[in-house]
């Protein structure tokens, strides 16, 4: 089988798994900041429409997001194992924690869905989500400095001689940024299809609000991203301005939730945050281009890949776009 077509299938596989593991972040995080309002206002434990779903949901997507990364880890290390195995054993202790941290985590989402006093008090409804956002957020940096670091293969020397403690990518941070900002929209998007009712309608409007901070974040981490780790190959340009697309379609589609009406159908917003997803994938990951990958045996086999990456994505995209406009057209012409 040819190296496309496994570069292809890794793209594929870890959509579904950035989709379930981008919404654990945000839902954590989402979780901690309300925990810190209701500490620092003193607030009575009441109805919490929005942090009751997220915790009924957020064990099941972890397990999904668990599954769903088999699928990418095992294309990585067919398309880039000799890189994948050498930034693992120079990490050492630091990629072997991520087993432990998602341990943690994984428990204390069945710990907040208790009515144990440690999880239902002030203070636990703020520490057990924060101790668990740092598991997570921990697990997502780890993979982040591992797949950067396979992917810099001139830092592997000093790396060793230093220790894994001396391994500090400025790039780690911005993936992570990303990943929240990704999960942001996800959470919006599950949270929008749990609070259809009328009564909900103030509520909608305020995840449409912090939903729209994703935006910022996704901005930021492009704008700081440095295009040479992502290939910066001439269909770059490309891909990032078929982002854009993307995410101006997707802001399009929540502005009936932000002038206070209920939504319409939700597969048209899911559509455009899987393409999100999908292109950021492809800008922002390279697998196959690693040292003794075969993509890297030539330069024309490497430039082909790429085109053909691009094409799929743009293509995809495209017809994402067209369906989601179509739902659209048939919801107006229903009202």
């Amino acid at each position: 089988m040819s190296t496309s077509v496994y570069w292809s299938l890794y793209h594929l596989t870890f959509v579904a798994h950035a989709f379930c593991a981008s919404f654990v972040l945000a839902a954590t995080l989402w979780l901690t900041a309300h925990g810190v309002l209701g500490l620092l206002r003193r607030a009575r434990e009441g109805l919490d429409p929005v942090g009751d779903v997220l915790r009924d949901r957020l064990p099941f997507v972890l397990g999904l997001a668990i599954t769903f990364g088999v699928g990418p880890l095992l294309f990585v290390q067919v398309l880039d194992g000799h890189a994948f195995y050498t930034a693992a054993l120079l990490l050492s202790h630091r990629f072997m924690a991520i087993l432990p941290a998602l341990i943690v985590g994984f428990y204390l989402l069945y710990v907040q869905k208790t009515r144990w006093r440690i999880a239902t008090g002030r203070a636990g409804r703020l520490l057990v989500p924060a101790v668990a956002t740092a598991c997570f957020a921990y697990t997502g940096w780890s993979w982040a400095e591992l797949r950067l670091l396979a992917l810099a293969p001139e830092r592997w020397a000093a790396i060793y001689a230093a220790g894994p403690l001396a391994v500090h990518d400025p790039d780690a941070p911005l993936r992570l940024l990303v990943m929240l900002g990704v999960g942001l929209q996800v959470s919006a998007l599950l949270l929008l299809a749990a609070l259809r009712g009328a009564e909900h309608a103030s509520t909608r409007r305020h995840v449409a609000m912090v939903q729209s901070a994703s935006y910022l974040t996704l901005v930021a981490a492009q704008w700081l991203h440095s295009p040479v780790r992502a290939g910066g190959d001439g269909w770059l340009p490309g891909c990032k301005l078929a982002l854009a697309i993307a995410c101006a379609v997707h802001a399009a589609l929540w502005l009936p939730v932000w002038a206070g009406r209920p939504p319409g159908r939700i597969a048209p917003i899911g559509t455009a945050v899987v393409a999100q997803i999908a292109l950021l994938s492809v800008i922002r990951s390279r697998p196959g281009s690693g040292p003794g990958s075969p993509a890297a045996a030539t330069p024309e086999a490497a430039t082909s890949q790429g085109f053909v990456a691009f094409a799929v994505a743009f293509v995809g995209v495209v017809v994402a776009i067209a369906v989601a406009l179509r739902m659209v057209r048939r919801d107006l012409a229903r009202r």
